[in-house]
């Protein structure tokens, strides 16, 4: 019959060789989580046109916030924070790493690899890099415009993952190819004689803009 001190010498060792396999698995999981981000990197780079950074979920990232100062526009990165989800090849849900762990969506060129030195660094609008791939999704369109000097119409774009500060001036007809009816439900909700003349601009045949022009709500009664 064992003794005790036999016992637990079995169980200190047995505990010791489960701690051991826990490390090896976590280390294995570990391998094979950073494979899978830098085959996800790859990917992405060897795509025609790709050249920002490189984001894939699990890194960890600073996000830039827009601050508006005195004549000009600027950014405040904050974090760390860690990408939890890809929602396409440049728009990403980012996790708060404190409570309540908020997630927001960024674009990529409103994210950077998390730096100790680089925490709360406020930088100039202007001075940061664009990155001119695209790759932006519309949010929201605001309003519309004709632009007096190219006489053209243009529809103010709010972009998922860019502040709406940064809310940019784009041409209506670029608009209209790429989200038709997000522009179509733009007229309709804004209700003004600007949209609809904007909506008839866009249409290239009179019968295409008798088929497509959309009804002008009435306004109720007072």
């Amino acid at each position: 019959m064992e003794d005790v001190a036999a016992v637990v010498e079995k169980q200190r060792q047995h505990i010791a060789d489960i701690r051991d396999s826990l490390t090896n698995m976590y280390r294995e999981l570990s391998a094979e989580a950073a494979k899978k981000r830098q085959q996800a990197r790859d990917r992405r780079a060897s795509k025609p046109g790709v050249s920002m950074a490189l984001f894939t979920e699990g890194d960890f990232v600073l996000t830039a916030h827009v601050l508006s100062l005195a004549n000009k526009l600027a950014v405040q990165w904050k974090g760390p924070k860690r990408i939890v989800k890809a929602l396409s090849d440049y728009v990403f849900e980012v996790l708060d790493l404190m409570a309540p762990f908020a997630i927001s969506t960024h674009h990529a060129s409103r994210l950077k690899f998390y730096a100790d030195a680089s925490r709360n660094v406020t930088e100039d609008l202007v001075a940061q890099a664009m990155h001119a791939d695209g790759g932006h999704l519309v949010s929201k369109l605001v309003k519309c415009r004709m632009q007096p000097e190219t006489h053209t119409w243009e529809i103010q774009v709010e972009w998922i993952g860019l502040d709406p500060l940064e809310a940019s001036w784009e041409p209506a007809t670029i608009i209209y190819e790429d989200v038709p009816e997000l522009v179509k439900r733009f007229v309709l909700r804004a209700n003004s004689d600007a949209a609809q003349a904007m909506w008839a601009s866009l249409t290239k045949t009179p019968a295409a803009r008798q088929k497509s022009k959309p009804q002008r709500r009435r306004k109720g009664r007072g």
